[in-house]
């Protein structure tokens, strides 16, 4: 997973000639005593999975109290979408220095964690609102505004992400496809691309399954040592209990499991949690964990379907494996024998490469021992 920042600022027109700060730093200004907002639009960028973080960015020329608010709101692409609108409530921001600095202030969430639906492409608008308050509102001058420092989270490297990966396999798809057939050229497969993007992607997913080449992190939160798997979750990495204690669990099925809190198998607690069991959309972790949040690191699957302006989220080195699978399916949908066999002995060559070298750079634990005797569990502990 990946992080996209952007800067939605200030641009200015003007007469003549200018110099000093505003040069490089335009702003709007928010005139004291008055109800004024300043708002920005800007298209969600490629990738997107969710809003990290915004910040306002500012020139410090006052202090006091700013009582200010802010919104923001969310329009679909398609014609006829109707905006949505989440909106925060007035707060107050205090402000000690007025050295003409840059300062930041950090937009509430509230004023964005109700907007749904949003997608790559879509339009966000940002506001802030200043109140005419002066009872409320000390801050001693104008509020000059620089513009809104945005943090995307994103299921791709987006600046990797321009589609020619994803264009690259599926003309090679195409090209094998639309070859000869015994003395006569057959181009006249007619399978929309969106389809073939779709196979593309479901190798991409088994990919991510099988050789575990995505991994991302959040926060789980631990009740009764048991959590809930977050979305597109494969298999967990590690957990971090403290300040520097990282623990590598290992995932059991649910007979062991059982095995071993039935009959207390294995109980460290400095190794703590050591198992864990999968169920339902459940992480349960033995023995066991104090009711908390945690951050964890976990492989996991693709969020993007790959398309003409989005690559496998996959490394480019298993581009291969994604176009001779997608032949070989492609080949059965059109009734091209030929080619099947062929691209399913190719595909199944190259994972089978891609799978030897994941099992000799993997450190591998020895399975479950009774009473408390494991004897190869490394590294269980990582400072």
């Amino acid at each position: 997973m990946a992080t996209r920042v952007e800067f939605w600022g200030v641009e200015e027109l003007g007469l003549g000639e200018d110099s000093g700060a505003s040069l490089s730093v335009p702003f709007k200004s928010l005139a004291l005593g008055q109800k004024m907002y300043w708002r920005k639009s800007g298209v969600i960028p490629l990738g997107y999975t969710s809003i990290s973080s915004i910040q306002l960015r500012f020139i410090r020329k006052g202090t006091g109290n700013l009582y200010i608010k802010f919104a923001c709101s969310h329009t679909a692409q398609a014609t006829g979408s109707a905006p949505s609108e989440d909106v925060d409530s007035y707060t107050t921001y205090t402000e000690t220095s007025a050295d003409s600095s840059m300062g930041n202030l950090t937009v509430p969430s509230t004023a964005y964690n109700g907007l749904t639906g949003m997608a790559a492409g879509d339009t966000l608008s940002l506001t802030v609102y200043r109140d005419d308050s002066g009872a409320t509102d000390t801050y001693t001058t104008d509020f000059d505004v620089a513009g809104f420092l945005i943090t995307f989270s994103t299921g791709v490297d987006v600046e990797a992400s321009t589609g020619d990966r994803s264009k690259r396999i599926l003309g090679k798809v195409l090209l094998t496809i639309g070859s000869p057939l015994g003395k006569m050229a057959r181009t006249d497969y007619n399978i929309p691309e969106a389809a073939i993007y779709s196979i593309m992607g479901d190798y991409a997913t088994k990919i991510a399954e099988d050789l575990l080449c995505l991994e991302t992190s959040t926060t789980l939160t631990v009740t009764s040592s048991a959590g809930s798997e977050p979305t597109g979750f494969i298999s967990l990495k590690l957990i971090e209990l403290g300040t520097d204690l990282y623990i590598q669990p290992k995932e059991i099925d649910l007979i062991d499991y059982d095995l071993i809190v039935r009959n207390n198998y294995y109980s460290d607690p400095i190794q703590t949690p050591l198992y864990y069991k999968r169920w339902n959309g459940t992480i349960t972790f033995h023995p066991t964990v104090d009711s908390d949040s945690y951050t964890i690191y976990y492989y996991t699957r693709p969020t993007t379907t790959p398309s003409s302006s989005a690559d496998p989220e996959t490394p480019s080195n298993y581009d291969k494996i994604i176009e001779y699978g997608t032949i070989s399916e492609v080949a059965a949908m059109v009734g091209r024998s030929d080619l099947i066999n062929i691209y399913s002995v190719k595909y199944q060559q190259e994972m089978d490469n891609a799978l030897g070298n994941l099992a000799r750079a993997r450190t591998v634990t020895e399975g479950i021992k009774p009473y408390g005797y494991n004897k190869y569990i490394k590294p269980i502990l990582e400072h």
